[in-house]
């Protein structure tokens, strides 16, 4: 199966992953914008057969008992939250960045358009990197958390997009692009659904009885997806950028 559908199908997973932030005893249902079932992957359901096949090879097995159902709300409410318990994603953060060097790893043997979009329009475009081997901007935006990089294959259809932090590793350490220019974008091109005015996504929330059964899906799929990574000697170089780039705020 091509590898890199496998590793769509593990982001999509993580995309939800990592916006669950905490436990709460009750939450009110006017609050509520929408109630998910969170599950570890693989997804219980998989239907694709080549998929199917690549988690029997792999010895991969998906596991319907583990489920939680959990409760989508804005941003605002979330950050009003009074008495809620921190949920540890640091895991699923650095995972799925990962997961997202895999995928451009796997694009970048093909013609690709370089992108850079940042959402705070105060900032001088000149303090942006406008090419791969542009290494000191490259490294100086490394923590900006409104600035992200695309990656459009052409033509092709596994259009892929990572934070600044990654950066240093693909263009300076890496090497995946060699003196390749970056175009400026606009930030609206990559604003994901569920977003307030300020581009904020949604959080997601689970009740505080649910959070073993949370755990055991949180460090199922992580089990799982390592044995996905076919890359692991930069690990702990993109678990150190993650952190750095999310800090303590994180993750929370």
């Amino acid at each position: 199966m091509d590898l890199l559908r496998v590793l769509d199908n593990v982001s999509k997973v993580l995309t939800t992953l990592t916006k669950i932030r905490c436990s709460v005893d009750s939450i009110r249902s006017s609050d509520i914008k929408c109630k998910r079932e969170i599950l570890a992957w693989p997804l219980h359901f998989e239907k694709n057969q080549d998929l199917l096949n690549y988690l029997k090879t792999n010895k991969i097995i998906p596991n319907k008992k583990l489920s939680v159902l959990a409760y989508e709300v804005t941003y605002d409410t979330y950050k009003n939250l009074k008495g809620s318990t921190k949920i540890d994603i640091n895991e699923m953060m650095t995972l799925r960045n990962c997961i997202t060097i895999e995928k451009i790893i796997n694009i970048a043997e093909g013609p690709i358009e370089l992108g850079l979009t940042w959402k705070d329009k105060k900032t001088n475009s000149s303090e942006f990197p406008t090419n791969s081997l542009d290494q000191q901007r490259i490294i100086d935006i490394k923590n900006r958390r409104d600035t992200q990089y695309t990656f459009n294959p052409i033509p092709g259809y596994w259009k892929t997009k990572a934070p600044a932090c990654l950066g240093p590793i693909v263009f300076n350490e890496l090497s995946l692009f060699h003196n390749q220019k970056i175009l400026f974008k606009d930030s609206s091109e990559i604003t994901g659904k569920n977003v307030d005015n300020r581009g904020r996504a949604n959080r997601i929330l689970i009740k505080k009885s649910d959070t073993e059964m949370m755990k055991k899906i949180l460090e199922t799929t992580q089990k799982n997806i390592q044995v996905v990574m076919q890359r692991q000697d930069w690990y702990k170089k993109v678990k150190e950028a993650t952190y750095e780039y999310y800090d303590k705020e994180l993750i929370y």
